[in-house]
């Protein structure tokens, strides 16, 4: 969602206007954004990915985590899926990144990565519980 943090930064009032769209309409971020900025969050992401030269597989799975159509190589829909489902996972274990409607997980995802929404409350809770190791990981990091 790093194309989040753009529209927060550089374009602030009109990501403040998707995020009221979207409350409103009752619709996904990335929908609210297209309608108001003309893109959304996957494509500034995409676009910040190739410019700092990320590999293409993230590129595209950064750009198709909303569609997986969206995915210019067939290959990297799986990794757009597990973007897709992580997405919606930080969402449900309480990180959301605004007030917006929770996210769309793309269609095809669940299956691409033989999951499903009855999976999430374990994956969340298992997540939870490695929070603080991974606290305890980034102390390490700091020095």
């Amino acid at each position: 969602d790093i194309g989040k943090i753009i529209f927060h930064e550089h374009l602030t009032e009109k990501h403040d206007q998707a995020i009221a769209h979207a409350n409103q309409n009752k619709i996904p971020l990335y929908e609210a954004e297209r309608a108001v900025l003309g893109a959304d969050h996957a494509d500034m992401g995409a676009r910040l990915g190739a410019h700092w030269n990320l590999p293409e597989p993230l590129v595209d799975a950064i750009g198709g985590h909303h569609n997986l159509d969206r995915c210019k190589h067939v290959e990297n829909r799986s990794l757009a899926a597990l973007v897709s489902a992580a997405d919606y996972m930080c969402w449900a274990a309480g990180f959301a990144s605004n007030a917006a409607p929770p996210p769309k997980v793309a269609e095809g995802a669940w299956d691409a990565l033989c999951i499903g929404p009855a999976d999430i409350p374990h994956i969340v809770d298992e997540f939870l519980e490695a929070t603080p190791n991974l606290e305890e990981l980034l102390s390490l990091a700091k020095g």
